[in-house]
C-alpha cells in the first residue's frame, strides 16, 4: 500500500513527482485501481503532457450526462503547455466530483509551475525517490 493510499476513494487530484519510472509507473496505477474499487466502470484516460492540448482538460473533467467517474493520467507532466498547466492548476483548486486527475512528473526544474501550483491548491502529492543502491 502506497503512502496516502488508504482503502478510500482516491485524492481528485493527485502529484506523482520522482523519475523513477516504475515506481511512479506503480503509483500512477494505484491511484487508478483505486478509482476502479470505487466505480467498477470508470473511464481512464491516459495522455501524454507533450500532446495535452488546452481545453482537453476541461472537457475530459466536465460533468457527465450520464454521472459517469474518469480518470485523468497526464504522464511527462513536464512537457504540458504553458496555457495547459494554468488550466490544471486551476482545475486544482476546484476539482470535479466524478473524475480523478493523476499527473506524473519527473522531477526538476522543467514544468515546475504545475508541480508548485496543484501542491498549493492542495493535491496530494506521491513522491518517488530514486533507488540509489539495492537494499
Amino acid at each position: 500500500m502506497l503512502p496516502g493510499m488508504a482503502g478510500s476513494d482516491p485524492a481528485p487530484v493527485t502529484l506523482v513527482l520522482g523519475d523513477e519510472e516504475l515506481l511512479a509507473e506503480r503509483a500512477v496505477s494505484g491511484v487508478v485501481a483505486a478509482a476502479r474499487a470505487a466505480d467498477s466502470g470508470v473511464e481512464v484516460h491516459d495522455l501524454m503532457g507533450s500532446k495535452v492540448t488546452p481545453g482537453e482538460l476541461t472537457q475530459l473533467t466536465s460533468p457527465s450526462l450520464f454521472g459517469d467517474r474518469s480518470v485523468v493520467v497526464i504522464r511527462s507532466a513536464q512537457d504540458l503547455p504553458k496555457d495547459v498547466i494554468n488550466e490544471i492548476v486551476t482545475y486544482a483548486k476546484q476539482p470535479s466530483d466524478d473524475t480523478v486527475l493523476v499527473l506524473a512528473h519527473p522531477g526538476g526544474v522543467k514544468g515546475k509551475a504545475l508541480v508548485d501550483g496543484v501542491k498549493k491548491a492542495g493535491a496530494a502529492v506521491i513522491t518517488i525517490n530514486k533507488v540509489t543502491k539495492a537494499g
